[in-house]
Order: structure tokens, then C-alpha cells, then sequence
């Protein structure tokens, strides 16, 4: 997801990136015009969280065995494109249809293809997720791209992950985090507590008096670290005060706990944002646009959760806005504007801008 600008110049240089084809997939490329492919695969929160392994549906452009990829019989008599003077390109973002981006054509045909250069072929690839990916990571899969012919071979294809919400659990880096309410009698008496963790749940003593803001730290009970042996996480009955070491390939699990009535606490706030504990003002202004442009309802329909997100997102940047500093806050273009953080506002504008622009360029 884009990032809002912070300029009128980094605005314009995002929206030249848009006629290029980096955002929402404007001017995307086809199978045949590159080797190297990308698809998206949207991907649970535990299948983040813990790995798994999924299919995905694909498409590459196979070259044509007879004339690798050029349409035409080995022996054909060949002159430059008329459309493309030889450039091999209509525009900046596609292909010359005449020539096929060759930059040169022929009468003939190759009887094999019939002038085509090749076919699109769809496949099923296996993906094995690995536990600790984020958000935009790429799966690379050798030899899974477009052969284009010319003894090439095939590129590789690209698997780009989006993930999921959990409708209780947030991350930041391999720790997990959930926030937990405590009612009257779990205050005066302590008592046990069901906390979710990816696919299921652990009891957790909690102690009398426990205050709003209060946390208890579940190691190992977190996110794959990626790139560690896998790990499951620890079986059994769960102190969370002693909790068993599970050789550190694991993140934790933080519980935060808060008082009935009373309103959540800054550490709940940044973990929706995903933003450090001493993050500043600017840093959580870039976190909060970025949620609210992945989890916008216009480009979400029919998703509670992520409308949910959206609204938690828009809250949390609220509240850590009011923590700053007022001078901070004016420095940064920050505050409140008609009773919405000004960051909705802007993020707004952008998409707007973006998408006109898109409309335009067409």
C-alpha cells in the first residue's frame, strides 16, 4: 500500500509511479511481456503467524517449441514493424500489438502457433508459507515464469502475500498482542482468563487488583521468527510466570489487561498501529495512514473486520495524537480537523488523487 505523501512533489512523483504501473496494479504486465512474473496469494493471519501450505492458480506464456517464440518459420523473410518502427512498443506500458513487441514482422506464419509466438498456459503451484512472513513479502518459485522464447528459458514467478486481520490478536515484529477486559469480580478476586492465540486458546491466571495497563508476557507463544527452525509453540498447563523456553524461534505472546469502564491504555493504541513504544508523532502518522488504506471499507466491501480495523486504526491515532504534545502535533500538520484526525483527511485526498489520475492516464 502506498504511503500518503508528505509534499505536493513527492505527490506527483507517486502519481508518476501510478502511470508506470507500481500502484494497484495499474498497467500490469501480461505473461508474455516479461519472464519474471508476479501473482497475489491473500493469506490467513495464522498462516503468517505459523506457516502452512497452499495452491495458487497461475499464468505464464510458454514459448511456441517450433519458432522460439517469433512467430514465424526459421526460414521467413522478416522487415520492420510499420506500427512501431522497429521500437517494438505502442507506448511507455505495452507492447506493439502488430508485432507482439518484436519490432519486426513477417507474412508468415508459423504453422505450429499460428504467428502467435507461444500459448498461455495456467497451472497450479504448490506454496509452502513460510511462519513469520509479513505483509507485501514475496515467495520466489524458480523456473515458474514466462519463457519468451529467443533460448531464454523461463523466468521465476513471484508470489506476493497480503494478510489477513485476527479479530483479536495484533503483531508487531514476532510479538503477538491481545487485550484482554477485566471485569469487578476478576479484579477483587483474580481468577482464570481464556487468551486466543492463532487457531485456539490458553488459560492464564490473572491476579486480584490487576490493574488497566497491566501485561503478562506468554513466551514463545508469539509469531514463527521466519528463517528459524519451526517451533510449535509449548503444550500443557501454563504459568505464565514461568513460561517454558522454547530456544528463542518463537515471539511471545503479550496479554494487556483492562479494567472494565475504563479506557484502553497506550500500549493498546500502538499495538494497532503496529508502531514502537517510543515511536513519535511522524512515525505514527505514517502507521496510521498506511492501516487506513489497507483496511478501508471502500476497498474491503462486505468485510466487518476490516471495517472494524479501519475504525480502530482511526481511534488509536486519536488517542496517541492527544498524548503528543500540541507544538509536536502543529509542526507535523497534525490535530484534529471537524472531529477527524487530519490524517484521514489526507490519506483521502490521496486515494482520490490517485485514482483520477489512473482514470486520466487511460
Amino acid at each position: 500500500m502506498a504511503e500518503a505523501p508528505e509534499s505536493f512533489d513527492s505527490l506527483f512523483k507517486q502519481l508518476d509511479d501510478l502511470a508506470s504501473g507500481s500502484f494497484f496494479g495499474a498497467g500490469k504486465k501480461s505473461p508474455r511481456e516479461t519472464r519474471d512474473l508476479k501473482t497475489p496469494l491473500r493469506i490467513s493471519f495464522a498462516e503468517a503467524v505459523d506457516g502452512g501450505s497452499r495452491e495458487v492458480e497461475v499464468e505464464r506464456w510458454l514459448a511456441c517449441q517450433d519458432c522460439d517464440g517469433s512467430g514465424a518459420p526459421e526460414d521467413a523473410e522478416w522487415e520492420v514493424c510499420r506500427a512501431c518502427k522497429g521500437g517494438g512498443k505502442e507506448d511507455a506500458r505495452s507492447h506493439c500489438g502488430a508485432c507482439l513487441g518484436r519490432g519486426r514482422t513477417s507474412e508468415e506464419k508459423c504453422p505450429a502457433c499460428s504467428g502467435q509466438g507461444g500459448l498461455t498456459q495456467h497451472e497450479t503451484l504448490a506454496v509452502q508459507v513460510p511462519g513469520g512472513v509479513v505483509e507485501g513479502h514475496e515467495l520466489r518459485i524458480p523456473g515458474k515464469g514466462s519463457d519468451l522464447g529467443h533460448g531464454e528459458g523461463p523466468g521465476d514467478h513471484y508470489i506476493v502475500l497480503s494478510v489477513g486481520a485476527h479479530p483479536r490478536l495484533y503483531r508487531r515484529g514476532d510479538d503477538l498482542y491481545a487485550t484482554l477486559t477485566l471485569d469487578a469480580p476478576i479484579v477483587a478476586e483474580g481468577g482464570e482468563l481464556q487468551v486466543p492465540i492463532p487457531k485456539s486458546q490458553v488459560a492464564i491466571a490473572v491476579e486480584p487488583d490487576t490493574k488497566t495497563g497491566d501485561t503478562v508476557r506468554l513466551v514463545g507463544h508469539g509469531a514463527q521468527k521466519l528463517g528459524h527452525p519451526p517451533t510449535p509453540r509449548p503444550t500443557g498447563a501454563l504459568d505464565p510466570y514461568r513460561a517454558p523456553d522454547p530456544s528463542g524461534h518463537r515471539g511471545d505472546l503479550i496479554v494487556i489487561f483492562v479494567r472494565s469502564g475504563e479506557p484502553l491504555p497506550e500500549l493498546s493504541h500502538r499495538v494497532v498501529l503496529g508502531v514502537a513504544d517510543d515511536a513519535g508523532y511522524d512515525e505514527i502518522k505514517v502507521a496510521y495512514r498506511q492501516q487506513a488504506m489497507r483496511h478501508h471499507p471502500d476497498s474491503n466491501p462486505g468485510d466487518a473486520l476490516a471495517t472494524r480495523r479501519f475504525d480502530e486504526a482511526a481511534e488509536a491515532f486519536a488517542a496517541l495524537t492527544r498524548a503528543s504534545s500540541p507544538a509536536e502535533a502543529d509542526e507535523s500538520g497534525g490535530g484534529m480537523a471537524g472531529g477527524l484526525p487530519i490524517g484521514l483527511t489526507l490519506a483521502t485526498v490521496f486515494v482520490l488523487a490517485v485514482i483520477a489520475y489512473a482514470l486520466l492516464a487511460r
